[in-house]
């Protein structure tokens, strides 16, 4: 394999997973890695310069990079690998028409109203991390006087930097489901790209104080132990995390688990 290509190695793994037949000049087919691949390795510092990820950022994720290291891995290799799914997810999203960007504040506020100011009724959920709780808006005097408010606030911040307050966007259900099917797609990819690397088993190990701030968010104090998970889903969980597919913190190796119940077929785009 030549010094080129060696650093595509983990990418081209997953690539071949997913062949393409071509012709030789006489009509005989063969396989090749799958096209985006091809435009990957040829483009690859110009592909990963327009995305929101970075080499160096990768190499300071302190829940990822001493994992590969337990497990042998090449942290540079790895690095392409993540960068091609990063790729593969932005085209499988093109594909699948769901928009990577939000609208704007103003926008999302005007689709709010305009979807609630003809409903005699509506519900609004209120949702955390230890419940949930739903609420039924109803009756026209009500349902007005909240579209008059949001109409107030659609002026207020399209004729100021009132919208450099909203840290947080305001998610509606398809923008959720979204980045749900991006999360399940990704967290496919990345097992696969997992299994053709063979990884063994490691099991979780306690580790000496010092090493706690190396390991940061793998640390999980037990007792007096510190413990060092290298599950592989907890991995994928953090690498799609790194990737900001999801919004959900609670995301983690069970949910993976779970995601990865539903088989990477019939999706339409290998």
């Amino acid at each position: 394999m030549s010094d080129k290509f060696s650093k595509f190695e983990y990418a081209a793994k997953l690539a071949w997973e997913f062949p393409s037949v071509d012709f030789e000049d006489d009509g005989t087919p063969y396989e090749q890695p799958h096209y985006t691949f091809d435009t990957f390795y040829s483009f690859s510092e110009k592909k990963i310069a327009e995305m929101d990820i970075s080499e160096d950022d990768f190499y300071k994720q302190e829940s990822i990079i001493p994992v590969l290291e337990a497990y042998g891995l090449d942290k540079e290799k790895f690095w392409y690998a993540v960068a091609y799914i990063n790729l593969l997810v932005s085209c499988w999203t093109d594909q699948k028409h769901l928009s990577n960007e939000l609208p704007s504040i103003q926008d999302q506020l005007t689709t709010m109203r305009d979807e609630i100011q003809n409903r005699n009724e509506f519900k609004i959920v209120i949702d955390n991390k230890l419940e949930s709780h739903s609420f039924v808006m109803a009756g026209k005097i009500l349902i007005r006087e909240l579209v008059g408010a949001l109409d107030e606030l659609i002026c207020k911040v399209k004729s100021s930097s009132l919208a450099d307050v909203f840290e947080i966007p305001i998610w509606r259900e398809e923008d959720r489901r979204k980045k749900t099917e991006q999360t399940w797609y990704a967290a496919s990819l990345f097992s696969i790209l997992l299994k053709k690397l063979n990884l063994p088993t490691i099991r979780s190990r306690s580790v000496k104080e010092e090493f706690k701030e190396k390991a940061g968010e793998l640390v999980k104090v037990k007792g007096r132990e510190a413990v060092v998970s290298y599950d592989k889903n907890q991995l994928i969980a953090e690498l799609v995390h790194f990737l900001g597919l999801t919004d959900n913190e609670c995301l983690d190796g069970n949910s993976i688990k779970g995601i990865l119940k539903k088989p990477l077929k019939g999706i339409g785009f290998f």
